[in-house]
């Protein structure tokens, strides 16, 4: 199916629109200048309350400037943090030899771990009614995952498909997730089609059965049946869809085959870009089905999931799988002529939960949602206090495990450590699936290191180990470990976690702790090998402080004055050393 002249016409709309929009404003001008020109007593001290009340706003906006480096581990500092980084006068590292005075000032490593919780009204308004008249029935305002749009870029058609097929699932169920495919691809005319793989690698979409998926046994079953997300390369493009899937109820009893489709048809319509819920009850696709043996679930595709499906893949998307072409972007309408600016996307992804969650307010996973909204907008007060609302409606223990999982990820990040910590403990209690377990103890292990309980953290991470299911994850468990390692005097052991952590990526983090651990093991030139690599490559300030270090202790007092030059280029107002 093509949608081109849709396409055209939807941006005809809009064009109209923005040339009434813009003839909107002339007159607001002409009026405002009218005022200006005889204005009211009463009103001229207001605006120029209001315009100071703006200048104050503007001089209180000061961003965060990210460190040029701190052991490059993800972590964003201020610029406090940065000078942190260079040793007080009575810590300074001097040293004196052959004439030769060096004093260190950059710290060896700094006591930080990388840490990821595993975080116009009027003029839109019309334009949307614009476009709801030009589109039909559809529910744009729930289709963002985040305010973001996420949706494939056609000229990667037909999306290549694997589906898992375990011995122990029925062929019948298999057989339903390939007519979910088929019926996507019909109802769209063909618009949407898919080319089914035997190699999982090769595939777009990979519909499998994890044998450690969340089985949740409470009243709501059909929350958690199965589950879409998207998976993203390094420069943050579209990867994979994957879709994981189950076969059978709480006890134990294999689900009916217009279930499994009804799961398929739902997840199918997630990967192609509707990511959010209709909050639709009748025929829904897009919201969890209900899971009733004694009554048919087999849901159909309707008028408003196309029409949906229509718009967002004339829209062009914040986050795709491969660039689009100029001539594509043409013919695209941008994001915030539907959805609005980044803010005005973020409180219609709000409203949209809050609609639904007043539709269905004995839903646990609306709650959960609305939390971890609040949460990724660090809206922190606000996502422990929804998060405690749905613990209450939840029956199932180990459900609740992973909310409470969430609550220590959330007073993590406003470093109330203690909390966090009795949070993990409490999630410990009940937690059964392997990525959660592997982020508790990795954020167990972050939050012994910030007390100082170097042991404890050891004992975590280590933990960690046994739950990794991917090599990002063991690359960052790595780092952690090797970090720890060293401030336990462990240096052997730092040194193959480092060796390992280099060999999964090469970069400025693992470089340079390749560098360090060396060092501390006296393998001189290992370190200067890799040191080198840190400051020719990256810049590293920590590099140019240890390389410094190296030259000095095996005497190279010619490129110790070499590289005194380059530092000083570089780090003009803050040099990582001194040599004399």
């Amino acid at each position: 199916m093509q949608f081109d002249d849709f396409e055209d016409n939807l941006n005809l709309a809009i064009k109209w629109l923005t040339v009434i929009s813009l003839i909107a404003v002339v007159v607001w001008c002409v009026i405002a200048l009218a005022k200006a020109i005889f204005p009211k007593e009463t009103n001229s001290a207001k605006n120029r309350a209001e315009q100071q009340m703006i200048k104050d706003d503007i001089n209180t906006e000061v961003a965060d400037e990210t460190a040029d480096e701190l052991l490059d581990l993800g972590y964003t500092t201020s610029a406090e943090d940065e000078l942190n980084m260079f040793l007080d006068d009575e810590d300074a590292q001097t040293a004196s030899h052959a004439g030769y005075t060096f004093k260190l000032n950059v710290k060896a490593m700094p006591d930080k771990l990388y840490f990821d919780s595993i975080k116009n009204e009027d003029i839109l308004a019309k334009k949307r009614e614009i476009i709801n008249q030009k589109v039909g029935k559809n529910y744009i305002d729930s289709v963002l995952s985040y305010g973001t749009l996420e949706r494939w870029n056609p000229a990667s058609f037909p999306l290549k498909v694997y589906v898992q097929k375990p011995a122990e699932v029925p062929t019948s169920h298999i057989n339903e997730i390939y007519n979910a495919f088929t019926k996507w691809s019909d109802t769209t005319k063909g618009f949407m089609n898919f080319e089914f793989v035997d190699n999982p690698e090769a595939a777009d979409i990979i519909c499998s059965y994890p044998q450690d998926f969340y089985r949740s046994c409470s009243s709501d079953q059909s929350s958690v049946t199965s589950k879409q997300y998207f998976t993203y390369d390094d420069n943050g493009y579209i990867k994979k869809s994957h879709i994981d899937l189950t076969y059978k109820d709480c006890n134990g009893e294999i689900y009916a085959e217009d279930l499994v489709y009804a799961f398929a048809l739902r997840e199918i319509g997630h990967s192609l870009g509707l990511r959010g819920h209709s909050g639709i009850f009748q025929n829904k696709v897009l919201y969890y089905p209900v899971a009733n043996k004694n009554e048919s679930v087999r849901p159909e595709i309707n008028v408003a999931d196309i029409n949906t499906l229509k718009l967002i893949y004339s829209v062009l998307p914040d986050k795709t799988n491969s660039e689009f072409s100029e001539e594509q972007r043409k013919k695209l309408i941008r994001p915030e002529e539907v959805w609005g600016d980044t803010i005005e996307r973020s409180v219609a992804s709000e409203k949209a939960i809050l609609y639904n969650i007043e539709r269905s307010p004995d839903l646990p996973s609306l709650h959960i949602a609305l939390a971890n909204y609040y949460s990724e907008h660090k809206q922190y007060d606000e996502a422990l206090a929804v998060y405690s609302r749905s613990i209450v409606l939840l029956n199932d223990a180990a459900f609740k495990a992973r909310v409470y999982v969430k609550v220590g990820d959330t007073y993590s990040s406003q470093h109330r450590y203690l909390e966090a910590l009795e949070a993990y403990k409490l999630s410990l209690k009940s937690l059964n699936d392997k990525n959660n377990r592997f982020n508790v103890y990795f954020n167990l292990g972050f939050i012994y290191y910030q007390q100082a309980k170097f042991n404890d953290s050891l004992k975590a991470f280590q933990t960690a180990i046994q739950f990794v299911d991917n090599k990002e994850s063991f690359h960052r468990l790595l780092m952690n470990l090797a970090c720890v390692y060293i401030k336990v005097g462990n240096y052997a052991d730092a040194q193959k976690c480092a060796d390992k952590a280099y060999s999964i990526r090469e970069s400025k983090c693992s470089t340079y702790i390749e560098a360090y651990t060396r060092f501390l093991n006296e393998d001189y030139d290992g370190a200067e090998e890799f040191a080198s690599i840190s400051v020719d490559k990256y810049d590293s300030l920590m590099g140019y402080g240890l390389l410094a270090q190296i030259y000095y202790k095996t005497e190279q007092y010619a490129e110790l004055k070499k590289l005194q030059v380059r530092a000083k280029e570089l780090f003009p107002n803050n040099p990582p050393f001194e040599f004399k």
